[in-house]
């Protein structure tokens, strides 16, 4: 029995001694957020990279400033199965007192480190423990490597975002077939407005003879944009709302093996003949007059709610949009509207002139 305890106290003290820490050197297999993988409503954040829940730490690098690193922290709103992990960041508080400092002091020019923030998150359904360090990437004394390694669909495997289960349809009834109709109707509803086709690709997993199945809605039809929309139609805020309360949070993609399931694919589906179109620019401003980015709107007429941007620390910027839609550019009493036409690229000044 001795010997058991101590083998099980040695192995205990070999898994601590080579676990990651948030002052090691080397980072493997960190999952690498860009900017380009996140969509939002102004709300809620779509990533759309499969981050599966694991037993073991696993390692995020999140590059998009416009997520709050409290959405990482809480169950409730970012990987609800993940216990313990290390979020990186760019150490946006240093960068954002180097950019003061230059304010202030136009004929400053200040050459900043690579400075990153590492977060050690533990969590479960009682408490939530966070460490965290700010650190120089390319100090000479202690470099820091990372090494991404993002996770991709396995053969067979498919992304779904969110699934419908009923059980049997007699005896006794599963209650979620009272509610068929009701959620069949929400469905619709959203693919007359839209002219998309939720149904397409979903994938069948049957249950028994009873009609039991679940069904995996992939919603490739829909934006990603559109799928937050669909998963979280919009509501009134207030500004008591916060990430505390539950009303924000990050959606990512599920995975099944598809192997064995039924596809439904249906090819028939209303498109809209002026659909939707990516397109970037940028905004700047003229005579040397500094503006903070971060406080310029760009906003989809119409749909203020729904399509809305900012641009990013260089003044670029992209958003969702329909050929003769109208941009609108904000920034404290400015405001100027931009038709969007066949053009691609828009260069935005912050003048009444141009």
């Amino acid at each position: 029995m001795k010997k058991i305890l101590t083998l099980t106290i040695l192995l205990f003290c070999i898994n601590n001694l080579f676990a990651q820490t948030i002052r090691d050197s080397v980072f493997n297999n960190v999952i690498l957020i860009n900017n380009t993988d996140v969509s939002t409503n102004g709300f809620h954040f779509l990533i759309d990279i499969p981050i599966k829940p694991q037993k073991e730490p696993i390692v995020i690098f999140n590059n998009d400033f416009r997520i709050s690193t409290k959405l990482f922290f809480s169950r409730n709103s970012f990987l609800y199965g993940q216990n313990d992990f290390f979020l990186i960041t760019p150490d946006w508080e240093y960068y954002n007192n180097i950019e003061e400092t230059e304010r202030k002091n136009p004929s400053l020019k200040l050459d900043p480190y690579r400075q990153n923030k590492i977060y050690h998150i533990q969590r479960n359904n009682v408490k939530i423990q966070i460490d965290s360090l700010s650190i120089r990437m390319d100090d000479p004394r202690k470099p820091i490597t990372i090494n991404f390694n993002n996770p991709e669909l396995k053969e067979n495997e498919v992304k779904y975002f969110f699934k419908e289960c009923y059980g049997s349809t007699c005896c006794p009834k599963d209650e979620n077939w009272d509610f068929k109709q009701e959620n069949d109707k929400i469905k619709n509803d959203f693919n007359e407005k839209e002219n998309v086709n939720i149904y397409k690709n979903v994938y069948r997993q049957v249950l028994g003879r009873e009609s039991e199945h679940c069904d995996y809605y992939t919603l490739s039809d829909l934006t990603n944009e559109q799928k937050i929309q669909f998963l979280f139609p919009p509501k009134t805020y207030k500004e008591t709302d916060d990430v505390t309360q539950g009303f924000y949070v990050i959606i990512l993609p599920s995975t099944i093996d598809a192997t064995n399931l039924f596809h439904k694919n249906p090819q028939k589906t209303t498109k809209n003949n002026n659909p939707k179109k990516t397109i970037s620019g940028y905004v700047y401003t003229e005579n040397d007059i500094y503006v903070s980015m971060s406080d310029i709107k760009i906003q989809v007429k119409g749909a203020e709610n729904e399509r809305h941007t900012i641009p990013n620390f260089d003044g670029n910027f992209e958003i969702e949009v329909r050929k003769d839609e109208v941009l609108i550019i904000r920034y404290s009493t400015f405001s100027k509207e931009i038709k969007i036409t066949n053009e691609n690229n828009y260069v935005i000044s912050l003048s009444d002139k141009k």
